[in-house]
């Protein structure tokens, strides 16, 4: 339940570091908010990924800064959930790993 989760919560922020990556004009893309349980796995996500190349190039991916800073985070991060969602690969733990 809990991989399951962390893959959902990887699609989450691939699909969006995905627009950043793919250069979606400014004003069309959207900030970073999701909501409800996407909120909670994302979070927990971070937390596994939190001192990583990984976690660092994600969290430059959806903060708000320059834009070719965010797109060359974005397609490190883009690439590298692509394959931690194909390998089932989630280093470190969070609250909510058993």
């Amino acid at each position: 339940m809990h991989h399951d989760n962390l893959e959902r919560a990887s699609m989450s922020f691939k699909d969006y570091l995905e627009q950043v990556y793919g250069g979606i004009p400014r004003n069309l893309l959207s900030k970073w908010e999701p909501q409800h349980m996407d909120l909670i796995y994302t979070t927990a996500l971070r937390s596994h990924l939190a001192g990583t190349e990984l976690g660092e190039a994600i969290e430059q991916g959806i903060t708000e800064g320059p834009r070719h800073r965010r797109r060359t985070a974005a397609a490190l991060a883009v690439s590298n959930l692509r394959q931690g969602i194909a390998h089932h690969l989630f280093p470190g733990r969070c609250a909510y790993c058993p």
